[in-house]
Formats: structure tokens, C-alpha cells, sequence
């Protein structure tokens, strides 16, 4: 069980380099691709801390005016970490 604990583990930590790769140094529509991917695993993982961390640092990489925002509004730039619901008990 440990090894498969550290292999996801890995195997999640990879998948956010190469995603935030996309997102922070691709071509715009490439940027724009990313940022559609992210939307997609921020409604499946709203509590995703490595995820909130990629978000804000392509934020701050972002030269396009409305990627950028979008970029904030989705990191949940300024709002309370009350916004997202906790994960239920259930999906534990």
C-alpha cells in the first residue's frame, strides 16, 4: 500500500509540472487549452491544493489580460477558503 501511496503521489505531482508547463509557457492557444483543462479538474477537485498553487503562479506568469483573470477568478484569488465545500464523507 506504501508503494502505491508514493507512486500516486508522484504520478500527481508530474502531472501538475506538465500541466502547469502548458499553461505557464505555451503558445496562447495552448495556454487557453491548459486553462480549459484546469476549469475541468477544478470541478472534480475543488480542494486541490497543488492545483490552487499552479493557478496562481500562471496567474502571475500570464501576459494576456483575460487568461489572467481567469486565471484569478478560478484560483479563488481574495475569497475565503470557506468557498469550496469540504469533501464528504462519503468520497473519502
Amino acid at each position: 500500500m506504501s508503494q502505491l501511496l508514493d507512486a500516486t503521489i508522484r504520478l500527481e505531482r508530474d502531472v501538475i509540472r506538465n500541466l502547469g508547463a502548458y499553461l505557464e509557457y505555451g503558445a496562447l492557444p495552448v495556454r487557453h487549452a491548459a486553462f480549459d483543462t484546469v476549469k475541468g479538474l477544478r470541478n472534480e477537485h475543488p480542494r486541490w491544493p497543488a492545483l490552487d498553487h499552479l493557478l496562481r503562479d500562471a496567474a502571475v506568469l500570464e501576459s494576456d489580460a483575460d487568461l489572467k483573470r481567469s486565471l484569478r477568478e478560478l484560483s479563488g484569488s481574495g475569497l475565503p477558503p470557506s468557498r469550496y465545500p469540504n469533501q464528504s464523507a462519503e468520497t473519502k
